[in-house]
């Protein structure tokens, strides 16, 4: 399989630093070759296409233990793969560093030394696009190898270390493609009405959420669409005020169970979003995108520098809170829809490497022989 458009060389980390057990300490040890650590249960649905093409018995899964209100929902979420699965405190203990460990954005601190703690050489997984101050930070020097969704990200991160750069797609989305689930299973399991259309919104969360701005104008889209809502997992346990606003509406259908949100794709006719990846995951499957502005996002400091948020605003429809009354009409304009068509594909071309349905084929190639781009 060819290997996707590569950056320039990675240097080696330096060795690991002694995690501090007592004497006398366990000698360090080799462990599994490849492990991949998880900060929260949502990793699985991240991950599970690209886990389901590499050898998991002899992978390891790293959860992340220092927030103990996580850890029932990624041992739930670990159960359902037939990997190894381990604490970071444990590996920690016995001193295990594996040869690749892979991430999706640092973990504790910038500098890198938790995760060299726990492995050789760092992988990342880029898991989304928007908020670019975030996804191209300079903590991004600490990887050897970076996998990345497309152009756009590869250009971000060239300039910011010497890590190998591989476009590989979008993986989460294969199934999409190429074994899409059933789109009248998904509206009977959720009661929705299936002669109706379904809006699926999906807010980010803190001071970029469209909750706050637009809850009414999409609660009213409930006398004529399925409305679904699935809040960001932060919303969820963090901001209850803007859980309040959603529940208000027993219109709204509003998902706070664990999910792929690969349905909410399958079963949208019009994806309406905010800020973060979501938009650009509408953008990859193709779904109708409507944008939501909020007041004061263009000085928000992660969308500093021109993010791709707002590059991509200048050509996908949007609304103002101001125009939010407008928003039943935007659905109801054909000619609208029409012509965002052509925007998406543009767009596609620009953000995403062309792997549609295989983009878990190559990042699990590249996972499984890591060797062969790292040298």
């Amino acid at each position: 399989m060819r290997i996707g458009q590569i950056g320039i060389s990675g240097s080696k980390p330096g060795a690991g630093a002694d995690p501090g057990t007592p004497p006398p300490a366990p000698p360090r040890k080799r462990s599994h070759s490849l492990a991949f650590i998880w900060n929260e249960g949502e990793m699985y649905h991240m991950y599970r296409n690209i886990l389901d093409r590499l050898d998991q018995p002899a992978i390891t899964l790293l959860l992340e233990d220092s927030d103990p209100d996580l850890m029932p929902g990624m041992l739930t979420a670990a159960a359902r793969t037939r990997c190894q699965v381990m604490r970071v405190s444990e590996a920690l203990s016995r001193g295990i560093v594996f040869d690749y460990l892979v991430s999706h954005h640092y973990m504790r601190d910038e500098a890198g030394e938790f995760l060299r703690q726990l492995g050789r050489r760092q992988i990342r997984y880029v898991y989304g696009l928007g908020v670019d101050k975030w996804h191209f930070a300079a903590w991004n020097r600490i990887y050897d190898m970076i996998l990345c969704f497309g152009p756009y990200q590869q250009a971000r991160l060239a300039p910011l270390g010497s890590a190998r750069i591989v476009q590989v797609g979008y993986p989460r989305y294969d199934d999409f493609f190429i074994k899409r689930p059933d789109r009248g299973a998904i509206v009977r399991r959720l009661g929705l009405d299936p002669a109706r259309p379904t809006v699926v919104w999906l807010p980010t969360w803190s001071t970029l959420s469209s909750i706050p701005h637009y809850h009414s104008a999409i609660a009213a889209l409930a006398a004529d669409y399925n409305v679904v809502v699935k809040p960001h997992p932060l919303t969820l346990v963090k901001e209850p005020d803007k859980m309040d606003l959603l529940t208000r509406y027993p219109g709204l259908r509003v998902r706070t169970d664990d999910l792929d949100i690969l349905e909410m794709y399958v079963l949208a006719d019009w994806v309406v979003s905010d800020y973060g990846g979501t938009a650009f995951s509408a953008i990859y499957t193709d779904r109708n995108l409507l944008l939501l502005d909020v007041p004061g996002a263009e000085a928000n400091p992660q969308l500093a520098n021109g993010s791709s948020d707002l590059v991509i605003r200048k050509d996908v429809a949007r609304l103002t809170p101001d125009s939010a009354g407008e928003l039943a009409a935007l659905l109801k304009a054909p000619g609208l829809w029409k012509k965002q068509a052509e925007v998406r594909s543009g767009l596609r071309t620009t953000f995403f490497a062309p792997y549609f349905g295989y983009s878990s084929n190559l990042a699990a190639s590249v996972l499984a022989n890591p060797e062969i781009v790292l040298g």
